[in-house]
């Protein structure tokens, strides 16, 4: 796991609140243009949130899922060899994308990424 082993070096997490109506759902496009809030982790390893993203993950489980979602959640994961990866979520935190795969989440990764934001409206 990338951030078991230290590999993450940074994180974004983009944030559009569901109390924002949309004519047309939130792409990935849409979220990256259009987020109302971000909160950055700069260097993981060195953070209290280290520890808690990585037991949120573990507690989170992944399948395929072949329908579009309204995205809401957008997790940036850098990596020290200066790659990426993108998970998006929607608002409920059951439907999104992996590295533009589509994908169900059941799980620690929603709970975490609303704890991390609480104090935003």
């Amino acid at each position: 796991m990338q951030v078991e082993s230290g590999n993450v070096q940074s994180l974004d997490v983009f944030y559009i609140p569901t109390y924002i109506i949309y004519d047309a759902r939130v792409t990935p496009e849409r979220m990256l243009n259009e987020y109302r809030y971000k909160v950055s982790v700069r260097e993981l390893s060195n953070s209290g949130e280290s520890a808690a993203l990585l037991s949120a993950l573990k507690r989170t489980t992944v399948r395929a899922f072949s329908g579009p979602a309204d995205l809401r959640w957008s997790v940036s994961f850098r990596l020290v060899d200066g790659s990426t990866h993108e998970v998006y979520m929607d608002g409920f935190g059951r439907y999104g994308q992996i590295d533009g795969l589509t994908a169900s989440f059941e799980g620690g990764l929603y709970h975490w990424l609303r704890q991390l934001t609480a104090c935003l409206k």
